[in-house]
Parts: C-alpha cells; structure tokens; sequence
C-alpha cells in the first residue's frame, strides 16, 4: 500500500492500513519533513512506514497494490499519466 501525502488525511489512512492488517505503508510526500512527522503515528499503530521522494511517485507508484491518495484535487494528476500500472489495474 502507498499513500500519496502526508498531511491530515494521510494519517487516517495509516489508521485504515492498520485496522486491514497492512504490515508495511509507503508514504510518497513533496516534503521529507511531512512524512517523518507520520513516523510516530505509523509506530504508534504498528505499521512500518517507509519514507519516498516526491520524485520517486512514478516508480513507487507503479510497484503498490493499492494507492490511496490524499493530496489535494489536480495535485497528482500529472503523475497518473506517467506510471506503468500492472496489467488489470
């Protein structure tokens, strides 16, 4: 699972991850300091989370089995264009 922010909202994601048994969480963020602010919510709910650039979204992106995206409208819609999504997705 990857997570596209790391504000408010992102945070009741992480809750959401947890309550499915999601062991590990991807946070994609344009702000480092916004992702490791999620560190202790991520602990805290026993998820691992693992930190990802801004720049990195295509690639980590295209790798997740789930997205939840929560950046604000338009913010990553030049991204979906970009990612190689699976087949069926």
């Amino acid at each position: 699972m990857v997570i596209l922010g790391a504000g408010g909202t992102a945070r009741a994601a992480l809750g959401a991850a947890a309550q499915l048994k999601v062991a590990r969480v991807g946070v994609v963020a344009r702000r480092p300091a916004a992702i490791a602010a999620l560190d202790p919510v991520a602990a805290a709910l026993g998820v691992r989370l693992s930190h990802h650039p801004w720049s990195a979204a295509v690639a980590t992106l295209g790798r997740a089995d789930v997205v939840v995206s929560t950046v604000p409208s338009g913010v990553a819609d030049p991204l979906a264009g970009q990612v190689a999504w699976p087949a069926g997705a």
